[in-house]
């Protein structure tokens, strides 16, 4: 059992979809923040009407995210509604402490580019921290359970865990240095949306996972 459990890591990657494609007179540095702060802040409103889109439809899409980063974390183990809940509520919690400042968007041949100062959240999911959180499970799990071997018992204290360090981080949050990202605005069928490289270059730069 314990082979099993210390061979865990706890994963997340930065999962954002987008709704449709954006009308094509609009804001481009509005466009690229509504999305920002869609994605990492729960601020639907204004990424909503500059999409042409209900609130619902981006939220339902953050949403979507926030359990695909649950699902990530948790792969290989099995956990209860309210582990998974835990888990759920403090990642919402870290991510509205990303840092982002949008600059001026300038024209393109196909589109549009728009700076943005990124300051990096760092999670410090590192291999060592999630062994770390994971022995120190075992070890309540043993004293609490002297004479179990209920491996989803486990699994829920170890997945309490984690959701305990990361609503401590959304606390106290850890940062790294500043740097600068160019998110790529292309046209597609008569409509602006973020390419998808942009997409996964803000996310993973603005949500650093295994940095301390």
């Amino acid at each position: 059992m314990k082979k099993r459990l210390f061979a865990l890591l706890c994963m997340i990657t930065v999962v954002a979809s987008m709704v449709t494609g954006c009308v094509t007179s609009f804001d481009a540095t509005g466009y690229v923040k509504g999305y920002l702060d869609s994605t990492m802040k729960a601020d639907f409103d204004e990424y909503a009407k500059l999409c042409d889109s209900e609130v619902s439809e981006v939220e339902k899409v953050y949403n979507k995210g926030i359990d695909n980063n649950v699902t990530s974390m948790l792969t290989g183990i099995t956990v209860n509604d309210e582990t998974k809940e835990s888990i759920r509520q403090a990642l919402v919690a870290v991510f509205k402490n990303a840092k982002y400042t949008v600059g001026d968007a300038k024209k393109t041949d196909d589109g549009f580019e728009v700076s943005v100062e990124v300051t990096p959240l760092h999670l410090g999911l590192t291999t060592e921290k999630c062994t770390e959180l994971a022995q120190n499970a075992l070890k309540k799990f043993q004293k609490e359970n002297p004479k179990s071997t209920d491996t989803t018992a486990y699994y829920n204290m170890y997945g309490q865990a984690i959701a305990s360090y990361l609503s401590d981080l959304a606390k106290k949050p850890v940062y790294g240095d500043k740097t600068t990202v160019t998110a790529k605005i292309v046209k597609s069928d008569k409509k602006y949306t973020l390419d998808t490289s942009s997409q996964n270059e803000l996310n993973t730069t603005l949500i650093k996972a295994t940095e301390k």
